[in-house]
């Protein structure tokens, strides 16, 4: 959704860097309010916040993604998993810590 939403912002142009996807578009989780305070305007930011935690803006379009819980813990056990952060942990053990 993210990247759908940069390139209807961008016309449908490509990046002409990767990295600049993040600038564009930032993952306010991973960079924080600051990066999304200098990014390009008009702009789209990602964020797994409740919405109850940011700023509410009269002027701003919300894009609200919900997705099954269970798709949500294997997505995450496999991108754990990816970097090295479950070690040899299984899908079980994923699933009854985040349940």
């Amino acid at each position: 959704m993210q990247n759908v939403v940069l390139y209807i912002f961008r016309t449908g142009k490509e990046l002409e860097d990767p990295s600049e996807f993040l600038r564009a578009s930032p993952f306010i989780d991973m960079l924080g309010m600051e990066d999304v305070n200098n990014m390009p305007r008009p702009g789209a930011f990602k964020t797994h916040l409740p919405y109850s935690h940011l700023s509410y803006s009269p002027e701003a379009k919300y894009i609200f993604v919900a997705r099954n819980p269970k798709d949500c813990c294997v997505s995450f056990f496999h991108h754990a998993r990816s970097q090295r952060v479950l070690g040899t942990g299984t899908v079980n053990s994923m699933i009854s810590l985040s349940f």
